[in-house]
């Protein structure tokens, strides 16, 4: 697990300099979604303190809260996108920074 970690980390700077803007945006969602689901496996079983989640023990009710937010906010960078290509880089950047926040939740959880 360590090394798809690592991997994500190292290609950040590189997709970053994509000539492509789509593809480098459809990369960030990859690492996007792929953040929110190693926050979901790492926060199951344990206690859920979000009230937007929902709170109490993490399980299916939390797990499609988590999903809907991450479609819906995917969804609607799509939809910008679509007509406002200016957007792309930003939409990118934003993307990395949710990655890298649940991947910190998860590296949390999974320690404690």
């Amino acid at each position: 697990m360590g090394k798809l970690y690592l991997l994500l980390f190292l290609s950040l700077p590189v997709l970053s300099q994509d000539q492509d803007q789509n593809r480098a945006w459809k990369l960030s969602v990859a690492a996007a979604a792929t953040g929110t689901i190693l926050d979901v496996q790492s926060s199951w079983g344990g206690y859920e303190l979000n009230p937007v989640v929902g709170r109490g023990i993490f399980g299916v009710r939390q797990t499609v809260a988590v999903s809907v937010v991450t479609a819906g906010v995917m969804a609607f960078e799509y939809l910008l996108l679509r007509k406002h290509h200016r957007y792309a880089r930003v939409l990118t950047w934003t993307n990395y920074i949710v990655a890298g926040a649940h991947t910190g939740a998860a590296v949390r959880n999974w320690r404690h």
